[in-house]
This record gives C-alpha cells, structure tokens and sequence, in this order.
C-alpha cells in the first residue's frame, strides 16, 4: 500500500495535519516490519528445505558407498597375479560406475523420463557396466521428486535397476496402456527421418511390452498383441471391464469378455444393444450465423460469416442402440455411426492425409450450445450409409471414426435395411456393385484433389459428392474472403 493510498484512508478516518502525518508513518512502519517478518519466514523455509535435501543426499551417498563397499570386504585381501588385492581394485568401482560425467542431474520439470532413461541405458551399455550396478548409477543423477520416489524403495529393490525404473515411471505416469496408445496413433514429425521414426516406435512398443510384464518370448508377444487387436474391435465398455482385470493371456482375455457378454446378455463385441428402458434423446438442431473475425493472414482479411453446422457429440446415455458400422475412409478402416441428430460430417483428424485439406474452417455447434472451430478436407468415404466425395469437418477425438448427419445423399439405417443391395458393414466396400457403379466411385476418387463446379447454390453445412445410391452431386463451396 502507497504513501497515497494511506493518506486516503487516514482521512476517511477523521485524522488531518500532524496527527495524519504520524498515522501514516506508523502504518508504513507496521507494513516494513510485516514484509520483513515473511521474508525471514521464506528464508527459513529454504535452509530447511536445502537441510532435508542434503540429509537425503547424505544419506543416498551413504547407502551407495555401502553398497559398493560390502562386495569387496566379503572376498577379503586375496591377492591377484599382479600384487593388488580386490579390495583395491573394489575401491576403484565407484567413480567407474558414476553417470554425473555422462548426464546431467535429470529434473522432472525439464526433463523426459522416459528419453532419459534410454539415454542412460546407452551410457552403460557403451561403458560396459554390469546390470546390478546400474540401480546405483542411475539414482546419482535423480534430483527432487524422482530422488524421493528411490528414496522410498526398500533396500532390495533399490538395488534392482528394473524395479526403480518402474517405480519411476508408474511415478511419472508411463503406463503400459499410454505406451501402446504413443505406439498406434503416434505419427511422424516435421523434420524427423524414417530411422528417427523407427526408432521412436521401436522405444513405444519395447516399454509397452516391458510394463506389460510379460516374457519377451515369441507365444507372450502374440498375446499381447492379439488381445490389443481383440479389445480394439470390441465396445468400449467390454474393453474397459477386460482391461480392468488386468488378463495376462489370450485365453483369459477372451473368457473375461465372454463373461462380461453373458452377464449383460448381449450378443455382439462391437454393438450392444441397450434394452435397459434408455432412450436416445433427440437434440433440437438448428442453424444461424455466427459473427467471427477469419483468422488474420499477411495484411488481415475481411470480416465474414460462418455456417454452423449441428454437431451432436457429447457423451450421452443410451448411445449403446447406435446404427455402427464399418467403412473406410481414404482406404484407411473406420468406425461410422449414422446420427440424426447432426447435419454434418465429422471425421477424425488422424484419418485425414494432410494433402485433403482444403484450407478453409467451418464452426460446430455442440449440443451443450458450445461452438468449436474445426479445419474442413475433402476425403472419400465408404460406408453402408454413404459412398462418395465429402467436405468433412475434422476433429481429434470424435465419439467415432465418423459421424455421417443428415446430409444429401446419406442413407437412414431403417431405408438401409429394406435396401435390396447394401453395401457390406463388414468391408464398407459394395456387396454387388456393377462394373459402371465401381467405376463412378473411381471417378469419384479422381475427384478429390479438383475444383468445384460453377453451381451457385451457394454454401451448404456440408458439400457431399455422393456415389451412392445412383449418382454424383456437385456443389460449390464459398471460397474464403480474400486479403485486403
């Protein structure tokens, strides 16, 4: 508080003159003496702190010269060939085995565990230290949270190098499960080589395996990735009640599921049907234009309005009787619900290559009222309720792979299952398609990276270019406002 501010005060008060001016000197004397008393306070607080923290120092360095030094008074003062005994060739393992030359002190603000620990493990490799010393070697460079993480080990299992690593990473929350996701969604960097890539996969899948806890034999590495495979195409609530059992096997896996199938009397990994009495709710979807500044480019750009699309993606009850199915999007497999409840096209941003970008944004409306901003691309889509061409908003994590609304040329499940030639849900390729219908799809696919025509229909929520049922829609799609 200023000189000013206590003048103010002391007035509102009642006090004026010398009276004033000695109230105001006597607060400013209680601030100084209050300020002075919390840095005294901050002061003790940090030579504690750097007490308890060179006790723990102390006391680690203690135990690691312990450790280094009971091997060597165990096989005595035998003499080798050349005259030395162990013991002295014992005190020379310390400074042998020490990583502080090699690797800075890892911080767990700064630091990558899982970068440092590789590169730890490529120092003691190159330097030929045996395995149970590097338990020792490694807790020389941990500071703060990771110091006390091997701190709290027991004396056996400081000593183990695989379990203070994992302790370590279970710390730092490295799972087994996180490094199978890093290892199937994780794509290449700017810059980053085809090596760089492989080796950073490789990392992904030998921590997966390693925190998995299983053998390194071939039959172990089937199981691990046949179950992922198997929890993969299986609903989402069957896989987090299998995996919540923690299954070590193939075996186990699957009779854990046909249990969790039996006792929720459903007949379909993938596709439950909810028969508990909840219903789907039906959002009321509406449309208006939203007032928003485009993104600045090089001189700014004008002032537009942007379509908003209902998007309906939240997580809702009674989502379980959905109409799934299998499709592809640009030859990659998909999981594609048909919702009526949205009047757009979603896809999620890693099926989409970048090249199908067109540039240009569009706004979703959630069903909550929230709006998002998402890119738009143009992808080529099969699947039973759509075939064809689509400019399609991107999202990163969608309920599923695509969400196909009521657009022009989608399919509703209920005509679907009337329709005398479906396309197979089991492909999303076409069960009895003519040879001319095949070759309008190609011609549809020749058509991602064109032009839109001159029809001035103007913007839609969504610009489809359907193959199916019987023909190709064209629509133009409004250009983005040109700079000033």
């Amino acid at each position: 508080m200023d000189t000013r501010e206590l003048i103010a005060m002391g007035e509102r008060l009642g006090l004026s003159g010398e009276e004033l001016r000695k109230w105001v000197q006597a607060e400013q004397k209680h601030l100084r003496d209050e300020r002075a008393l919390e840095r005294e306070h901050e002061r003790v607080k940090v030579e504690q702190e750097r007490a308890r923290a060179e006790v723990e120092e102390r006391n680690l360095q203690l135990r690691i010269r312990l450790a280094e030094l009971n091997p060597a008074r165990g096989e005595g003062a035998q003499i080798d060939g050349e005259g030395e005994t162990t013991g002295q060739a014992q005190a020379a393992t310390p400074q042998s085995f020490s990583a502080r030359k090699f690797l800075p002190p890892f911080e767990d603000a700064r630091d990558d565990l899982d970068a440092y620990l590789k590169r730890f493990e490529c120092v003691a490799q190159s330097q030929s230290w045996p395995k149970p010393k590097w338990a020792i070697a490694i807790s020389t460079c941990l500071t703060g949270e990771a110091l006390k993480v091997y701190g709290r080990l027991s004396p056996e299992e400081s000593l183990d190098y695989d379990q203070v690593k994992l302790a370590l990473l279970q710390r730092f929350r490295f799972t087994a499960e996180g490094y199978r996701e890093r290892f199937r969604h994780s794509k290449p960097e700017k810059d980053e080589t085809a090596k760089q890539y492989a080796a950073r996969l490789k990392g992904y899948f030998e921590r997966w395996v390693e925190l998995s806890s299983i053998d390194k034999t071939f039959d172990k590495l089937a199981d691990l990735v046949i179950t992922e495979q198997l929890l993969s195409n299986c609903h989402r609530k069957l896989a987090m009640f299998v995996r919540e059992r923690e299954c070590k096997t193939l075996s186990e896996t699957a009779t854990a599921a046909d249990r969790f199938m039996d006792a929720q009397k459903q007949n379909h990994l993938l596709i439950f049907d909810n028969n508990n009495g909840e219903q789907r709710g039906n959002p009321e979807t509406s449309e208006r234009n939203v007032e928003q500044q485009d993104s600045p480019g090089p001189g700014g750009v004008r002032k537009g309005k942007w379509r908003v699309a209902n998007a309906v993606l939240d997580v809702r009850a009674g989502m379980d009787n959905m109409p799934v199915s299998k499709g592809r999007v640009e030859d990659k497999p998909a999981i594609i619900l048909r919702d009526t409840g949205t009047n757009t096209v979603i896809v999620r941003e890693s099926l989409v290559p970048r090249a199908a970008l067109t540039g240009t944004s569009c706004m979703l409306q959630l069903a909550n009222g929230t709006c998002v901003t998402a890119p738009e691309a143009k992808v080529f889509i099969e699947s039973p309720f759509f075939t064809g061409i689509a400019l399609v908003s991107c999202l990163k994590s969608p309920l599923y792979d695509v969400v196909i609304g009521n657009v022009r040329g989608a399919q509703d499940f209920e005509d679907l299952a009337r329709s005398s030639n479906p396309l197979s849900p089991e492909t999303g390729s076409p069960g009895n398609c003519t040879t001319s219908r095949l070759r309008r799809i190609d011609v549809a696919r020749e058509q991602v990276n064109t032009g839109y025509d001159d029809d001035p229909g103007g913007c839609q929520s969504s610009q489809l270019f359907p193959v199916y049922p019987s023909r190709v829609f064209y629509s133009k799609r409004r250009k983005p406002p040109s700079p000033l």
